[in-house]
């Protein structure tokens, strides 16, 4: 083998390796694989629940994406579960809260379109719909 060709493949090692370590995330392996903002976490019934918005799809503050669910049964391993709320899935919606369980049903109380809202479910998977008289 050449000394040229020694060198190179050096040289691409070395850029490799720094290419992975620019690549890596100084906080660690993230708690839920997506890109979520607003995340509500909670243990119901023994299961965690992180209710979120997600990135608008880089419009900004134009728009935002649906809110979602993820469920793990021990806080480490997550599923993806979907929208919690199908008729907010078009709208404006940040930052949902904590769900309430409360009367054998469970609430939650997002912003939707600039203003909160209750919204209720039969489950805490959802699906989540406008309190009754809210809109």
């Amino acid at each position: 083998m050449t000394k040229k060709t020694l060198l190179s493949i050096f040289f691409l090692l070395g850029i490799s390796a720094s290419i992975k370590a620019q690549n890596r995330n100084p906080f660690g392996k993230p708690l839920v694989p997506d890109m979520i903002a607003d995340a509500s976490i909670q243990q119901i019934n023994g299961i965690f629940y992180c209710y979120a918005t997600t990135d608008g799809y880089g419009k900004g503050l134009k728009s935002s994406g649906p809110p979602i669910l993820w469920k793990s049964k021990d806080f480490v391993k997550w599923s993806f579960e979907g929208t919690y709320f199908p008729s907010a899935v078009k709208e404006l919606y940040w930052a949902p809260s904590k769900v309430v369980a409360a009367n054998g049903k469970f609430y939650i109380y997002p912003t939707v379109n600039g203003y909160m809202y209750p919204a209720v479910a039969d489950r805490p998977e959802g699906p989540f719909k406008t309190c009754p008289g809210q809109g």
